[in-house]
């Protein structure tokens, strides 16, 4: 595993490893758009990029060009569609296979293979022996998506039969390498996950322990944990949503610690916004997000006085406001009762808390529980 950079050159060419990630692969496409806006030149000049399971497919869209916005769009189109079946991923009705099949014909270009050859490292788990392999020759675009699907098949939970890959079966990536590099060159390391790698986020929660998971470094934390669950099962796609946001910041913080973005860069005046798909402007405001204000316009009671600059409703009507607050009251009564359990979890795991308080905690843990796992599933 890569060490963390401290300082970025530009005469330094730097290859980029997305770890495998599940659903919270928009995490690394808001670190991908941050670079592309504020350091194009690392993912331009990286001689490598490498993925494992849906971090594969960040990775292919990096390589081949793809709109990252209309990417990240899918996959929260596919969140909620899933959100909307009982068993959700499990369910038969879901195909989770022909949708990611389909999205990637859509959003890859025709000559995806040949952008990719040579530059996107894939990694898979061949099914016959268990060991890992990276690929890194496609003669086709099917050739590629192959390959694609074969990284990011986990059995059972993906389906039944595993996908072939030039006569051969494989799984997912991440259970033999799930953060692919070389230890020869220089990697970028972006992960959704809080631990030892450059690009990742940050946790202020209590730390049990640090572990690295097939070169993957992963801070054994209950906040950790809750993202991992979100990975593969997400408790709503607006999680996902505000990962992509802090995929972006965090690769802004990055970019100032390691001397190749201004600690305060100026905002750039809209005279000079282009109607790039990569620029700034464009990835704060995507199809979903233009869907969301939109429906927040309609639900505005027509008094200019009570909307913002943004057209967002500054104060409601009391009838409107408890139908919004009806609505959203499930969410809302799981991120609370989450945010409980993990205040409760962090204190029983430190040891300077007395011991009446931490059995207090123990005691409000059992009912805590049952009650957000209820609450969870009536909400799926």
């Amino acid at each position: 595993m890569s060490s963390p950079l401290c300082i970025l050159s530009k005469n330094e060419n730097l290859s980029v490893s997305f770890c495998g990630s599940g659903f919270l692969a928009t995490y690394q496409l808001g670190a991908a758009q941050s670079l592309l806006d504020n350091a194009a030149w690392i993912l331009q000049g990286a001689p490598r990029v490498y993925g494992a399971s849906a971090g594969s497919l960040v990775a292919a869209a990096v390589v081949c060009g793809s709109n990252l916005g209309r990417v990240r769009d899918q996959l929260l189109e596919f969140a909620r569609f899933t959100k909307q079946h009982p068993l959700g991923l499990l369910s038969p009705t879901v195909d989770i296979f022909r949708w990611l099949e389909v999205t990637l014909q859509r959003c890859l270009p025709d000559n995806a293979h040949t952008l990719a050859s040579g530059r996107l490292h894939i990694s898979m788990t061949r099914i016959s022996d268990g060991k890992n392999v990276i690929v890194s020759e496609f003669h086709s675009s099917d050739d590629l998506i192959k390959a694609l699907l074969c990284s990011c098949f986990v059995p059972v939970y993906s389906g039944v039969i595993p996908p072939q890959y030039k006569g051969e079966h494989y799984m997912d990536g991440g259970f033999t390498n799930i953060q692919p590099l070389e230890d020869s060159s220089p990697t970028l390391t972006i992960s959704p996950f809080a631990g030892h790698m450059d690009i990742c986020p940050s946790d202020t929660s209590t730390i049990l322990c640090d572990a690295i998971i097939q070169q993957l470094s992963f801070q054994c934390s209950v906040t950790n944990f809750i993202r991992l669950v979100d990975a593969l099962f997400p408790r709503d796609w607006r999680i996902l949503k505000k990962a992509f946001y802090s995929g972006y910041q965090d690769t802004v913080y990055f970019l100032q610690q390691s001397n190749a973005l201004p600690l305060y860069p100026q905002r750039r005046k809209e005279s000079d916004a282009s109607d790039d798909s990569a620029s700034s402007d464009h990835w704060m405001l995507t199809q979903t997000d233009r869907a969301e204000e939109e429906e927040s316009q309609q639900d505005c009671p027509e008094q200019p006085e009570q909307k913002t600059a943004n057209g967002v409703c500054s104060s409601l009507s009391p009838s409107l406001q408890e139908r919004i607050v009806h609505k959203n009251s499930p969410v809302e009564v799981q991120e609370v009762l989450l945010s409980n359990i993990m205040g409760q979890l962090e204190i029983v795991s430190n040891s300077n808390v007395s011991l009446p308080q931490r059995t207090l905690s123990y005691l409000l843990l059992l009912f805590t529980l049952p009650i957000w796992s209820a609450t969870t599933l009536w909400d799926r």
